[in-house]
């Protein structure tokens, strides 16, 4: 079953869409049970990926999809985000915050010249290698984690099923559950027990006030660790953008091992 056909079907709402989350904890808070703000986690978190078309004042009607700088030069996104589209049709903005700031966007726009697809279970991840490198520092990578752990997933996506997307990045806070929670997901994506290592399941924390939803898709989900953001995943889908609704992640081994087999070995 195609990622389509699951959206279709009900079973696994990809959050690839055609956009503020307020809070008062400083960045460290999580760890005390509450949200950081959305526009205090990393440059390489807050990466959208755009039309090569979208002119550099408008931003907003041009995003598609979210993204993670792991290397000066490579990003990694959600597969179903770049389908269909060729390297050059994609532009990377890193450090993106307000994208219809109605003059010059702030980030840093980078052209993609390449874009590389693994064989399953990597196929749901996708790499792409920038013009030129980012000045931005890359995220660091986390271990698999344990249920229970604390979570931000950010991106532009909407603020609900129905509703619209923020001009302003947005955050949700999430926490880690075991993986038979999106058993239905795995086994919608065609994946059995032994690919669920390459995938991460988390749920809408009980203060939080936004779930994932369309336009996160590709966007990271990040876990503290000691005193910095490491990248703990890769937003895939869910079955709806509730915050009762559990949702499936590309976890940072995946994103490990897609490094390691580099551009040279795509599918």
């Amino acid at each position: 079953m195609t990622l389509a056909e699951i959206w279709r079907s009900d079973v696994l709402r990809t959050h690839h869409a055609p956009r503020r989350l307020t809070a008062v904890c400083v960045l460290t808070a999580l760890l005390a049970g509450c949200a950081p703000e959305a526009s205090e986690v990393p440059t390489a978190a807050r990466v959208a990926l755009i039309n090569h078309s979208s002119p550099a004042d408008d931003y907003f009607n041009g995003h598609f999809c979210g993204a993670a700088l792991v290397k000066p030069d490579i990003v990694a996104t959600a597969s179903h985000c770049i389908e269909g589209k060729r390297a050059e049709l994609i532009d990377v903005v890193v450090g993106a915050d307000n994208l219809c700031n109605n003059a010059p966007v702030h980030g840093e726009r980078l052209p993609v010249v390449e874009v590389v697809t693994q064989a399953p279970p990597l196929h749901e991840m996708s790499l792409l290698r920038l013009k030129r490198p980012s000045s931005a520092r890359p995220l660091a990578l986390s271990d698999p984690g344990t249920a229970s752990d604390k979570l931000f997933a950010v991106g532009w996506g909407r603020l609900s099923t129905a509703g619209v997307s923020p001009c302003e990045i947005k955050g949700s806070e999430q926490v880690q559950i075991d993986p038979g929670h999106c058993a239905d997901y795995f086994r919608a994506l065609g994946l059995d027990e032994t690919d669920r290592p390459f995938f991460t399941c988390a749920e809408p924390a009980e203060s939080a006030k936004h779930n994932t939803c369309q336009g996160d898709s590709g966007g990271p989900i990040l876990r503290m660790a000691a005193d910095a953001w490491e990248l703990h995943g890769i937003t895939l889908g869910g079955s709806s953008c509730s915050v009762e609704a559990s949702g499936i992640y590309i976890s940072s081994r995946s994103i490990a091992d897609a490094l390691e087999a580099g551009f040279s070995n795509a599918r």
